[in-house]
């Protein structure tokens, strides 16, 4: 049998658990519109001036992608109890 002060305790961990993992859902979904936006507008005209070294304009998106993959990932686990 847990004590109330333990069951406060983990009321307080799976609170900020839960916040941290929006908050780096939603700090993905920025990276993915920002990478998005310059892959959509400015993505030819920076690989025209620097060559194949201007893939690396789509860090954001790329980051963006997988930030919000392992937020999803990580909060489905919560949900679960693994």
């Amino acid at each position: 049998m847990t004590t109330k002060n333990e069951d406060t305790i983990d009321m307080f961990y799976g609170y900020w658990k839960y916040l941290g993992v929006t908050a780096v859902f939603l700090f993905g979904v920025a990276l993915t519109w920002w990478g998005a936006t310059i892959m959509l507008n400015d993505w030819i005209t920076i690989r025209t001036m620097m060559g194949p070294l201007g893939n690396f304009i789509m860090i954001p998106f790329s980051v963006g992608i997988v930030l919000c993959l392992f937020s999803f990932i990580k909060f489905l686990q919560i949900i679960r109890g693994d």
